[in-house]
């Protein structure tokens, strides 16, 4: 069950990492302005290993969390869909999931795998702004992220959605 990427020309969470921390794996609010006017073409992914791992356990991420958390991920495609701002129809996401439980509002899930020497702050500092703008597109008021470290059991946080933060 892979995610299909659907190319959108907005910004999105890895974009609102890149505008937020001025650099994010080697990306530029300048060099992906071009990308966004057409003057450079996108990268293509399918290649790159590391985001195929992470996109490749996804749905293991998911299943582990499921088990110790006690719960649900949706899944579906229309969770891992695009997902547009009501009011900014320029800001869109594509969130890993969406996390609901008994007594729990919806949340969003986000999966990611790293190696084993980062930690979870790391990991949420580097993620924060991707975070905080798909939380805001689908005006959701938590997040959870799922971390695999290396071939590490998984290790999960909430993050609440900081307005404060967001208006800045």
């Amino acid at each position: 069950m892979t995610k299909e990427y659907v190319a959108h020309e907005k910004i999105g969470g890895t974009l609102a990492c890149v505008i937020a921390n001025g650099n994010h794996f080697g990306k530029t609010p300048y060099s992906e302005w071009k990308v966004l006017i057409g003057d450079v073409p996108s990268d293509d992914l399918s290649r790159n290993f590391r985001v195929q791992l992470g996109i490749e356990t996804e749905q293991l991420n998911a299943k582990f969390f499921q088990m110790r958390s006690g719960l649900h991920v949706d899944r579906s495609a229309e969770a891992r869909g695009l997902h547009q701002g009501i009011n900014e129809d320029y800001l869109v996401c594509q969130p890993d999931g969406f996390v609901s439980g008994p007594g729990a509002n919806r949340s969003l899930f986000e999966a990611k795998h790293t190696n084993h020497m980062s930690s979870m702050e790391i990991q949420i500092d580097r993620y924060f702004p991707q975070l905080q703008h798909n939380m805001y597109v689908t005006e959701t008021k938590s997040a959870f992220i799922s971390v695999i470290f290396g071939n590490q059991d998984p290790e999960y946080c909430e993050i609440m959605r900081d307005d404060e933060w967001l208006s800045r």
